[in-house]
């Protein structure tokens, strides 16, 4: 049982470990994704026209400083969702 309890406490770890990653300023990538998906779903063409794959295989952002502004602006306000969805 102790070891159950211990095996479950280093994936909670590992998990909040997770969490701090996504949403630290030095890694946007959840907030550009995130950014990017409400750009579609509002204008039905993502900044980045390949949502599914924001990777080296997917497109260049048709304008990365918009993309880039936006992500940075819907971090920095808490990521307020709804803020961000009345921005696009």
């Amino acid at each position: 049982m102790f070891r159950a309890f211990c095996a479950m406490a280093a994936d909670l770890r590992a998990t909040a470990r997770t969490r701090e990653v996504l949403v630290t300023p030095e890694n946007p990538l959840l907030s550009r994704v995130t950014v990017n998906r409400f750009w579609q779903r509002s204008l039905a063409t993502g900044i980045v026209r390949t949502a599914e794959d924001f990777g080296s295989q997917g497109e260049a952002p048709s304008h990365p400083e918009l993309l880039d502004w936006l992500a940075v602006d819907f971090r920095e306000s808490g990521w307020d969702v709804k803020r961000c969805s009345n921005c696009s």
